[in-house]
């Protein structure tokens, strides 16, 4: 009776270790680089707006709700840092099924999203590249400025990060946090304010989307949710003979979650955009455009 039990026993073991080795075998995720291991203390309340408000900076909630029909624009605050990039932490649930926008509202000094595009040249002058920093050692360089000539070149487009890049800000990013959103576009040659895209002159660069990260226990990301974080077109160069500057591209944003217990994943629920801006058109056949804004970035943990 004993070596039947043993026999039965022997049994069920090769049975179950048949099944795990004909079933499929599913990896589990990548783990999270240090910065996401806090999911705050929840000593603020959860927002959950009915109409839109505005949000910037890091808050621990204790919960995150965005209901349909809602919004949350994200805002930019350099005394805030992040300065552009709404940072979420819950030990909760985040319920994203309304819209979360930062679209165009980024001008950084410190850079970890899509590359902005050059500005386009006239006549006179060369366009103004877009330029960044993802951290003190670490300067990355958007799309080049187009040449001067009769008619100007048009500005060069934003080229993506590299995976170098990407791998670098996820492991630095404690370090890097005040970093924030999309890299704004170059201007284009003849701009009045060439370094400030907020202003929307003639010929001046796109911002760029804003980030976000969500780090939340759960994280229930519907199909009606809606995030925006594209870059800003660039705008057009004043008209005229002689007076033409091209427009600037616009880069995009970032998104970031990592949810412990379960996560809605935003590849097969609800939208993510994330593009570059366009470039701006030239004021006169003289001018070039601006390049086109590379796209931001996501990553899902």
């Amino acid at each position: 009776m004993k070596r039947y039990v043993c026999a039965l026993g022997s049994l069920a073991m090769a049975v179950a270790a048949a099944a795990v080795t004909m079933g499929t075998y599913t990896p589990p995720n990548p783990p999270a680089p240090h910065f996401f291991d806090y999911f705050g203390d929840g000593s603020e309340p959860d927002p959950n707006p009915s109409g839109t408000i505005a949000l910037g900076g890091e808050h621990n909630y204790a919960s995150f709700t965005v209901p349909a029909g809602a919004a949350v624009n994200i805002s930019e605050d350099f005394n805030r840092p992040p300065s552009s990039t709404l940072i979420v932490r819950s030990p909760g649930t985040c319920t994203i099924a309304g819209t979360i926008s930062g679209r165009g509202i980024a001008n950084p000094v410190y850079t970890i999203g899509g590359a902005g595009a050059g500005g386009g040249g006239n006549p006179g002058a060369a366009g103004t590249a877009a330029l960044g920093v993802i951290s003190p050692s670490l300067d990355f360089t958007g799309g080049a400025g187009g040449t001067a000539g009769n008619p100007g070149g048009p500005g060069q487009d934003g080229t993506p990060l590299p995976n170098t890049v990407m791998n670098f800000i996820l492991d630095e990013m404690a370090s890097v946090v005040d970093s924030s959103g999309g890299m704004p576009g170059g201007a284009g040659a003849g701009a009045v304010n060439p370094f400030d895209c907020h202003n929307a002159q003639p010929g001046n660069g796109g911002c760029g989307g804003a980030g976000l990260i969500l780090i939340c226990r759960e994280i229930d990301f519907q199909s009606t949710a809606m995030v925006d974080l594209r870059g800003q077109d660039g705008f057009a160069g004043s008209p005229g003979p002689g007076a033409g500057a091209g427009g600037g591209g616009g880069g995009g944003g970032y998104f970031f979650t990592y949810a412990l217990a379960y996560v809605h994943s935003p590849a097969s629920s609800g939208t993510v955009l994330l593009n570059g801006g366009a470039g701006g058109a030239g004021g006169d056949s003289t001018a070039g455009a601006g390049g086109q804004g590379s796209s931001g970035w996501s990553r899902y943990f």
